[in-house]
């Protein structure tokens, strides 16, 4: 039997139905950093960009946020859609001590969506071989 070894585990998400999206990179900092820390993971550098290339919709401040944040133990980034009410999410964790879902949770929370998309999996001994589940929340 093949033995398989935990590399990390990987969180790709999508909040769909958020009624109140964070429309600066300060707030996109914050809220990535919080998360992030709840998740057990030490964040070494956080950085975000708001495109100037494409205007803001009618209503809003921005056309989005990219937020990334490079941890101790790998990634995370954000990236929003304020005129859709959706953001994505995408965190990858080496070693066993952190665990990305709470940071999942944390922006439930947060961000109070009414549809969460989201695909999870552990990397094994061959970084390109995961398993994979898709689960879909709403309320």
């Amino acid at each position: 039997m093949e033995k398989k070894i935990g590399l990390g585990k990987s969180i790709l998400t999508t909040f769909c139905g958020c009624p109140d999206i964070p429309d600066t990179a300060e707030e996109f900092e914050r809220i990535l950093r919080e998360a992030c820390t709840i998740s057990g993971c030490r964040v070494r550098k956080i950085d975000s960009f708001v495109s100037d290339e494409f205007p803001p919709p009618e209503g809003y401040t921005t056309s989005g946020v990219t937020c990334a944040a490079i941890l101790e133990e790998s990634h995370a980034v954000t990236d929003s859609w304020p005129e859709y009410d959706a953001l994505t999410f995408d965190i990858f964790t080496c070693g066993e001590k952190a665990d990305p879902m709470k940071a999942v949770e944390f922006l439930k929370k947060a961000l109070q969506p009414r549809k969460i998309l989201y695909v999870k999996g552990e990397t094994c001994e061959e970084p390109s071989v995961m398993e994979r589940t898709a689960i879909v929340y709403s309320d």
